[in-house]
């Protein structure tokens, strides 16, 4: 199916906060840090490196626990004057293929390509460019996702994270969501997901085959 029946593209920048303490310092990217504050005993990982990950650490984790499992790891306070530059230069990035974008900071953009397909070609065309140029100019390297709306295109980012580029085509969107982790699903709380996950429902497409009273019996 042609690409330009899917006009959304969702750029997606894992872990945007440690992204740009890298970029600050290069050095970063082998050693395992995490974004937080450390104003209290109860502070929490905003991001952390892959390094960081590798060793258990994850985002939402308590600090101290964080420490705990990584004595060496180094803290970095979020450095919000150069997470609005960068974020400022995705955006101007994609300004130059996209006439509408929706900046949702945080390494989030989601642009409306349609009838672009006359300018640049086909919009998976467009996506390739914008992910190369992402890299070449900031050294980043994002998720992107093209799809028919911004909630599959939301997902797709998410099953591809940290990198990469994906194309949802329009009329296969329920192929695409019934197999994905219900993690995926924006909005879904640390405690539905737990409920969910003890119900024994792994996959959106089971969520999506509960009749009402199974639903409204199981969350509410």
């Amino acid at each position: 199916m042609d690409s330009s029946d899917s006009t959304i593209v969702h750029i997606n920048v894992t872990d945007f906060l440690a992204c740009v303490a890298i970029a600050k310092e290069r050095e970063l990217q082998e050693k395992a840090f995490v974004i937080a504050y450390e104003t209290s005993g109860r502070s929490v990982v905003i991001n952390s490196s892959m390094c960081a990950r590798k060793e258990g650490i994850e985002k939402g984790m308590y600090l101290s626990t964080a420490i705990k499992l990584a004595p060496h790891l180094r803290v970095i306070a979020p450095d919000e004057r150069a997470s609005l530059v960068m974020q400022q230069s995705l955006y101007t990035i994609a300004a130059e293929y996209a006439p509408s974008i929706q900046n949702n900071l945080g390494g989030h953009l989601y642009l409306d390509m349609g009838g672009t397909s006359r300018l640049f070609g086909p919009v998976i065309d467009s996506a390739v460019h914008i992910s190369k140029n992402i890299y070449e100019q900031l050294s980043l390297q994002p998720a992107i996702a093209i799809a028919s709306n911004k909630l599959v295109a939301k997902i797709a980012t998410r099953a591809i994270r940290p990198s990469g580029i994906t194309h949802i085509p329009k009329g296969e969107e329920r192929d695409f969501l019934y197999t994905q982790d219900i993690s995926f699903l924006p909005g879904l709380s640390p405690a539905t997901y737990r409920l969910l996950q003890v119900a024994g429902v792994k996959e959106i497409g089971t969520i999506a085959n509960l009749g009402d009273e199974q639903a409204i019996a199981l969350l509410g």
